[in-house]
């Protein structure tokens, strides 16, 4: 389940096939050329997993294992976090909620320091360690005050994302918790589907939410004027232009490189670069200035933006390769392993697959730094093979 040699490919051209229908009028017809690089990407990425064999194993989970708990790294994860949401706390204080204010304004001000955001956002990547804990609880020999204390920061930590009026956040961690759990339960395939659908729909439902507070009553109208289906199924709309729209600017961001120069790995390595003094453009500031457009935001242009921005259609050779490389080797980790660890940090990674239809997940330097972080609080559960009824079935 979830092999990334074909979950991701379909995952993807089906994501492109949607946004390809132009159900919005917003929606340009596509260029051959951005068909040609979205195919050429796909078989990139397919490549990059044929490097790395894998054998598809299967764990019967209450015979096999038992589990431990790292109380050391326990107790350093509740300090940070603890220290982490406090420093949040505090921005909000000195700025405002996003969600109980403008949320397109705010949730982009509340920083009161890159720094100070990035210490305060620390949490986020333990956070659905914590769930998936708490999701395994007993098969867990915790402490009462353990167990108090990580659902107070579950509910503390949810609440105070939900607070940021980031979908991005939300998503993150509770896709990651949920993964492990349908890995960990070996879930059916059917309510997979189901839990997906509902999510896709929640998550454009939040988008309508937060749109709608902040251009209000005529929201409505302004989306049935551009939707293909007028006033019908208009709860469907922000779900697909949540999906389709980050292709569409990545077919404007081809159209425009015909007569730009490429930026030959600034903006790969922008996250090392954004380390010296001063202020560093990103692809969206060259978006907005090159194209004029007055937002005051980043337009993200999918996961292919960034590596044909630097390198055309060489960037998009290789950095899919690279994905699908890296895809393969935590597939192989979890499927031979499948400690606690190990799974969880597949999960991870494959969140990070599922956001490269919107962005590319490592343009910020604190993209690095979350996943370090959560390397290394995944090993908080210590997991102990019994070696027994393993199953071996290949693929």
């Amino acid at each position: 389940m979830f092999n990334p040699r074909y979950f991701f490919p379909i995952y993807f051209s089906f994501v492109y096939l949607l946004a390809a229908l132009r159900l919005s009028t917003q929606i340009s017809e596509f260029e051959n050329i951005t068909h040609f690089i979205v195919i050429l990407s796909i078989i990139s990425f397919i490549l990059g997993t044929l490097f790395i064999k894998s054998n598809n194993i299967v764990y019967n989970y209450n015979k096999i294992y038992s589990f431990t708990i790292n109380k050391k790294l326990l107790h350093i994860s509740f300090i940070i976090s603890f220290l982490s949401m406090s420093l949040l706390s505090m921005e909000y204080y000195m700025t405002n909620i996003p969600i109980f204010n403008d949320i397109e304004i705010d949730r982009l001000n509340v920083q009161t320091s890159g720094y100070v955001h990035l210490l305060a956002m620390s949490f986020k990547p333990i956070l659905s360690i914590y769930i998936a804990i708490y999701f395994i609880k007993k098969d867990l020999n915790l402490k009462k005050i353990d167990l108090y204390i990580l659902f107070v920061l579950i509910i503390t930590g949810t609440t105070l994302l939900i607070f940021s009026g980031s979908r991005g956040h939300i998503f993150l961690v509770v896709v990651v918790s949920f993964l492990f759990l349908i890995l960990y339960k070996n879930i059916k395939i059917f309510y997979i589907l189901i839990g997906s659908l509902l999510l896709l729909l929640l998550m454009g439902y939040a988008k309508y939410y937060r749109d709608f507070l902040f251009f209000g009553d005529t929201y409505v109208d302004s989306l049935a004027s551009v939707w293909l289906f007028e006033y019908d199924y208009l709860f469907f709309y922000n779900t697909y232009m949540s999906l389709a729209m980050n292709f569409n600017i990545f077919d404007k961001l081809v159209a425009t490189f015909y007569i730009e120069d490429f930026a030959y790995g600034y903006y790969l390595l922008l996250p090392i670069i954004s380390l010296w003094p001063g202020s560093q453009p990103t692809l969206g500031d060259w978006q907005n200035e090159v194209w004029s457009t007055g937002f005051h935001g980043a337009l993200t242009s999918t996961y292919l933006g960034i590596p044909y921005a630097d390198f055309g259609v060489l960037g998009i050779f290789l950095i899919p390769f690279v994905f699908g490389l890296i895809s393969m080797y935590f597939y192989k980790n979890m499927v031979n392993r499948l400690t606690f660890s190990a799974i969880i940090q597949y999960s991870y990674w494959t969140v990070l697959l599922l956001f490269t239809i919107y962005t590319y997940p490592f343009a910020k330097l604190s993209s690095f730094i979350f996943i370090i972080i959560f390397i290394l609080f995944s090993h908080i559960i210590k997991t102990k093979e019994k070696n027994e009824n393993i199953i071996l079935r290949k693929t």
